[in-house]
């Protein structure tokens, strides 16, 4: 196990940061997944921790040794791609064993290693078959058992499940977070998948991409799963963190109070908030957001039903209002018997109203979910 600390890390490749003043501590033995947007330089962070890009600034530091300049070989690192990178010539076999062998390792000891890791990974019965003859899970697979056996201080996966199907992802999703809980390795984890990100990481790094990495750096948010989803510091990480995403509203302040306030839209309705709302006035324009599982029947606002989309245990309603330009989404349960064109009156609750000012920032929730 190894800490990896990044300490103002940038990379330019000439027009600009990629990735702009990273700081950062990952603890030895956590699961620590990049998510963001495409261009935010998720995997551009992970190829410089694997040595496989250079920095332009600041450095990074493996179990407290300076890796800036030591070559990818000797990092204690093994990176999983995206594209598996197995050799076409050889066996399952072969394959799994051909670290162990550059290094010189016994054949026996070799061959004891690989039908280890083989029936960890339930690639026992394939080990004379060839890349060509496997699935693309299987082929994963091949690729994180190659990794296990280079028995590394940090495991490194570079959106190893994008090339799966659905049943195949939860599968080997499944595997990684076996591998992580049996080994206690230190991993970074690169995805697009916000599913992903919230199912496996001990920490999340959200990063900003396009203006904002100039704008704020690229960190946007840094914290576990649940803190990213009910305390999200800016429009943005709300806006990205769940599935479906955030309810946002426009509004302007209406009244104030010490843990409380009170918004209008703009055509009249009053919103409250469980919020602080230090430096908030009357008449300040701020957005409103609620998310969709947050939504519920009542009396505030009238919508109607654009879309219903049912999954058997919930559903999700797709409503059209006067106070949002896009569709407001609820999460219902899925016995529902609401339609398209149907009208329904929606409520929900003060302390689960997120409130973001006019540069995007979340107001401190004076209600913390977490603590309920």
């Amino acid at each position: 196990m190894a800490e990896i600390v990044f300490d103002k890390v940038t990379k330019d490749f000439g027009n600009g940061p990629v990735v702009r003043d990273v700081s950062l501590a990952i603890a030895e033995g956590e699961f620590c997944v990049f998510v963001g947007p495409s261009g935010c330089g998720k995997s551009t962070l992970l190829r410089m921790v694997a040595g496989l890009e250079s920095i332009t600034e600041g450095e990074i530091r493996i179990g407290g040794r300076r890796a800036n300049d030591v070559p990818p070989a000797k990092r204690g690192a093994a990176l999983v791609f995206q594209t598996y990178a197995l050799f076409p010539h050889m066996t399952v076999r072969e394959n799994l064993g051909f670290g162990l062998k550059v290094r010189g390792a016994a054949n026996a000891e070799r061959d004891a290693k690989v039908v280890a890791v083989a029936r960890d990974l339930e690639l026992d019965a394939l080990l004379d078959r060839h890349p060509r003859e496997l699935s693309g899970g299987q082929r994963q697979r091949v690729a994180i058992g190659r990794a296990m056996l280079r028995d590394p201080q940090v495991f490194l996966f570079d959106e190893p499940l994008s090339n799966l199907d659905a049943a195949l992802r939860v599968h080997t999703r499944l595997q990684i977070a076996r591998l992580h809980q049996e080994t206690g390795r230190s991993m970074i984890y690169v995805t697009h998948d916000q599913v992903e990100a919230m199912t496996l990481a001990d920490k999340i790094v959200l990063l900003n991409a396009g203006e904002r990495i100039a704008r704020e750096g690229s960190l946007a948010q840094v914290g576990t799963p649940m803190q990213l989803y009910h305390h999200p510091k800016t429009l943005f990480v709300a806006g990205f963190v769940g599935a479906p995403r955030m309810n946002f509203i426009p509004a302007r302040v209406v009244e104030v109070f010490f843990d409380r306030l009170v918004a209008a839209t703009g055509s009249g309705l009053r919103v409250a908030a469980s919020v602080c709302a230090d430096g908030i006035k009357a008449g300040d324009a701020v957005t409103l957001g609620i998310r969709p599982e947050h939504v519920g029947f009542g009396d505030m606002l009238s919508a109607h039903v654009l879309n219903v989309e049912r999954f058997g245990d919930s559903a999700l309603l797709y409503l059209e209002s006067a106070e949002t330009k896009e569709p407001i989404v609820m999460r219902t349960d899925g016995a529902t018997r609401l339609r398209r064109g149907g009208t329904v009156s929606l409520a929900w609750p003060e302390q689960h109203v997120h409130v973001f000012d006019s540069v995007e920032r979340a107001l401190t929730r004076s209600v913390d979910p977490l603590a309920e």
